[in-house]
């Protein structure tokens, strides 16, 4: 929806849908990007041998990845934000609900003052 509203066509290349398995693909290199730092994007679809661990430009192109980047969004478009957090709703909802499900503390917890 987001795409539609920002009229993504007009920009650049032409705006294609996202599909599960795009999205699953799209979500697996953000996770890489996070466990493999490089210093820019570009880089990990940089055809260097160093660079060609893991073949990363063989799942998405860079620019395809650059524009589901841009126009991916959780919270409806058109919803008033006013913190970041608030964004990523109701993703962070069904998140923090599983987490709830999954996790039993033990009788011994404590909070560390500088983490929050």
């Amino acid at each position: 929806m987001y795409a539609l509203i920002k009229d993504a066509s007009a920009v650049g290349r032409k705006w294609q849908n996202i599909d599960r398995k795009e999205l699953i693909i799209w979500i697996a290199l953000v996770i890489y990007q996070g466990l493999f730092k490089l210093p820019s994007l570009n880089q990990y679809w940089n055809e260097d041998p160093k660079f060609l661990i893991y073949h990363i430009f063989k799942q998405m192109s860079l620019k395809r990845f650059e524009q589901i980047k841009r126009y991916l969004h959780i919270s409806p478009p058109m919803a008033t934000i006013n913190n970041y957090f608030e964004k990523l709703e109701p993703l962070l909802s069904k998140i923090r609900d599983v987490l709830k499900q999954l996790y039993i503390s033990s009788s011994n917890v404590s909070v560390d003052e500088m983490m929050v």
